[in-house]
């Protein structure tokens, strides 16, 4: 491995902590920002539903992005699907 090549225990690392910061803004309601990190977390680690659904729940706050969140949480339940938050939240897009 090259020095500058990025393991990927280190990629998901620095996705987890993409998570933690973005769940810190989304709990703050700086959902913009949140939903940044939780682009690019996927990006780097794209198998974690939690992540989806953190992305979903920032999108659905907003008019603008509130049809983007759809598929997101869609993926979020696929990755999880006995995860009842994310049964949950695509649910709440309905009401």
């Amino acid at each position: 491995i090259k020095p500058t090549e990025e393991t990927s225990t280190q990629r998901a690392q620095r996705a987890e902590n993409m998570y933690l910061e973005a769940r810190n803004r989304y709990i703050s309601k700086e959902y913009v920002v949140a939903a940044h990190l939780m682009r690019e977390a996927i990006r780097l680690e794209p198998s974690q539903g939690r992540y989806y659904l953190l992305l979903g729940n920032c999108l659905s706050t907003q008019q603008k992005t509130l049809k983007e969140a759809e598929p997101v949480l869609r993926k979020a339940v696929e990755l999880d699907p006995f995860n009842a938050v994310c049964r949950a939240s695509l649910g709440q897009l309905y009401l």
